[in-house]
């Protein structure tokens, strides 16, 4: 079946003369079956395995890989593989599994030109989203500053930032209610993707009534002009 010569085996003492008119020595010259290696290339096609999930804090992992052969006689038993077909990560990335093409080698002599070729794929991590949202808040003109709360949603259990509400307006108008996040905590910047949803704090005119009154006098007639 496999690449080789494989002599017939046929002896002379596997012939016995049967007349008694000759006498007969047998001369063997023996035959051989010579099954010559395949030369046309095999392209052995490798695509790793791929996944895309949420970053969550928590690891990840990819491994294996699919294999594809030109050649239906040629098979997986027919190749070795000494690499490393595992990738894993944590934080918001892409991170690939790098198999090359040393990795694979062909253990069959039935075939002579082995090509293999790698189709890459990778483990992608992509960022989760955070949500921040500050409140909007209106009042009348008191002349002390009008503030509103907020909230930020959606980091991993066990990570922080440090969070702050600055908006503040005081007088007359309307202005953006403000935030802070700064990145000191445990959770890292590039493994969210931020959405900030911004409130309005708005004061409104003051309605008073402003009296005047004016002052009143009298005095006898002198014949002189009089004033208040």
């Amino acid at each position: 079946t496999d690449v080789g010569t494989y002599d017939m085996g046929v002896k002379a003492e596997d012939f016995t003369n049967v007349s008694s008119n000759f006498t007969v020595t047998f001369q063997v010259v023996d035959g051989a079956l010579e099954i010559t290696p395949v030369t046309d290339e095999v392209t052995v096609t490798v695509t790793e395995h791929e996944d895309s999930v949420m970053y969550d804090g928590k690891a990840h992992t990819v491994s294996g890989y699919d294999v594809s052969i030109s050649n239906g006689l040629y098979t997986e038993a027919d190749f070795s593989f000494s690499g490393d077909d595992t990738v894993s990560g944590t934080d918001a990335a892409i991170y690939e599994m790098e198999l090359k093409s040393a990795d694979f080698e062909n253990l069959s002599d039935n075939f002579t030109n082995v090509t293999f070729v790698i189709v890459d794929a990778e483990l992608t991590i992509d960022p989760a989203p955070l949500t921040v949202t500050t409140e909007s808040a209106s009042k009348i003109y008191d002349a002390t500053a009008l503030t509103a709360g907020g909230t930020i949603e959606g980091l991993m259990p066990g990570e922080t930032v440090s969070f702050a509400v600055t908006g503040s307006r005081t007088d007359v108008g309307s202005s953006a209610n403000s935030y802070s996040l700064v990145w000191n905590g445990t959770a890292k910047k590039s493994n969210y993707d931020l959405t900030a949803n911004i409130g309005t704090l708005t004061v409104e005119e003051l309605a008073i009534t402003v009296t005047v009154t004016g002052n009143t006098g009298s005095k006898m007639y002198n014949g002189s002009e009089q004033a208040v």
